[in-house]
């Protein structure tokens, strides 16, 4: 019996902050289990465009609850996914949402010790 595998897509590029796990049907093609999206255009909007600054604080702000809601609404542990994809852009994004997994991995593995 085939594996269908499930994963977790993380977006901190530009102005929103994003994460959505994703299912492979048994034809191949794929179901969005959840898909939660963190927008930042009322904070850029004053500036009339993206504040890099800003933007990268906000997806540290942002990712942990983003992952921890995209996981949630798909009832999926972190245990159970086959693999994780980033789509970011700049190196403080990318950081940040591995920071951010890195924790939510950490806590997932306290839980299933106890």
């Amino acid at each position: 019996m085939k594996k269908n595998i499930k994963f977790l897509g993380i977006e901190t590029s530009c102005d929103e902050t994003a994460a959505a796990v994703i299912q492979e049907n048994e034809d191949g093609s794929a179901k969005i289990l959840s898909n939660v999206v963190s927008s930042q255009i009322k904070e850029h909007e004053k500036f009339g465009g993206v504040v890099p600054e800003l933007a990268a604080r906000a997806h540290i702000e942002n990712i942990d609850f983003i992952i921890k809601k995209a996981l949630t609404d798909s009832k999926s542990e972190i245990s159970e996914l086959d693999g994780i994809r980033f789509i970011r852009d700049g190196r403080r994004h990318a950081a940040a949402a591995a920071d951010c997994f890195e924790k939510i991995a950490s806590a997932e593995d306290d839980k299933s010790a106890k």
